[in-house]
């Protein structure tokens, strides 16, 4: 999926999501430099924790991105109104192929390539709680490392989804404790997320 649809699709699907919790005019979306932005105004009775968490959890499920990796801080008031930004990278997503899947390496588009370290740089992907050392290879598949991720996941299938999350912006900003650069997570057929979903 180019970065461009998949931009569009995620600003259009936190929409959605935060439709159901707030008004239009309560917040603001957008997607500048693979960082998605939401803008969170604060009305005259301040959310509370709990609100925002509750958000989070929305926003995290819907989107399949990790709660951990939103950076969550007051933003720059906007008029008279105090704001609450969360943010985070945009998620490469990646359809798995019958390639992928039998040799063993996950593809990455080229319109993703500058995502990922250049080739033969080797970065740690954290999956399910296990950390995997992979690098990318000249033939832009990531590919060395990455074949024990697929025996840990047998049941992958042609057609499912992988996300990469790029945290290394988030190791800059706060202190992000990990000892990883990227999460990876799959998405099974059943809990694909509608911004990642071909039947858009």
């Amino acid at each position: 999926m180019k970065r461009v649809i998949a931009s569009r699709r995620m600003v259009e699907e936190i929409k959605r999501i935060l439709s159901a919790l707030l008004k239009p005019e309560d917040y603001e979306v957008g997607v500048e430099d693979d960082w998605v932005f939401v803008f969170i105004n604060l009305p005259e009775r301040a959310l509370g924790l709990k609100d925002l968490n509750i958000m989070a959890d929305e926003l995290s499920r819907g989107l399949n991105v990790d709660k951990a990796c939103f950076s969550i801080f007051l933003a720059e008031p906007k008029g008279e109104t105090d704001r609450i930004e969360f943010s985070f990278t945009l998620p490469y997503p990646r359809r798995l192929s019958n390639s992928d899947i039998l040799s063993k390496y996950i593809s990455i588009e080229s319109d993703w390539r500058d995502y990922f370290p250049p080739p033969d740089v080797e970065f740690v992907v954290e999956s399910y709680g296990k950390h995997y050392t992979v690098s990318r290879d000249d033939y832009n598949r990531v590919f060395k490392g990455v074949s024990k991720w697929f025996k840990d996941h047998p049941d992958l299938k042609v057609g499912d989804i992988v996300l990469f999350q790029d945290v290394r912006t988030l190791k800059s900003i706060r202190k992000f404790p990990e000892s990883y650069d990227y999460l990876l997570t799959v998405c099974l057929r059943e809990q694909v997320p509608k911004w990642v979903s071909p039947e858009r």
